[in-house]
């Protein structure tokens, strides 16, 4: 089993890979946070992710949970939460930003972490808060 990480995620964007630096897709369009709620509709699909030169994996939504309040929390934006994606590849991919798609999303950036391996593959966490 691999570590745990406990990574924090600020913005991610619906419509097109996250760019931090500018708050916006590259379209005109500003950033739009991603909710518990859509990706709690879409348990057990499969997400694509864009390889740097290998084409593309296939990840699928195995778990997608609320986190509780960071102790002195302010007014949230959104409520934090957890997702857990599955990768059956035989290869561990490294944590960082990834381009991802799914039909009812559109194309996002997310930060992956890998946090376990099981008889079906890895396991990957990104969390939102």
């Amino acid at each position: 089993m691999l570590g745990c990480a406990a990574v924090a995620v600020r913005w991610f964007f619906a419509g097109a890979t996250a760019h931090a630096d500018d708050g916006f897709d590259g379209q005109g369009k500003g950033m739009q946070f991603l909710a518990l709620e859509q990706f709690a509709a879409l348990l057990n699909q499969t997400f694509t992710v864009a390889m740097d030169s290998d084409g593309e994996a296939s990840f699928v939504l195995v778990e997608a949970r609320p986190l509780p309040p960071a102790a002195g929390a302010g007014a949230a934006v959104r409520t934090s939460f957890s997702l857990l994606f599955r990768n059956e590849a035989a290869v561990l991919l490294p944590q960082k930003i990834y381009a991802m798609t799914h039909a009812a999303l559109g194309q996002f950036g997310i930060f992956l972490v890998p946090i376990a391996r099981d008889r079906d593959g890895f396991l990957y966490q990104a969390v939102f808060n």
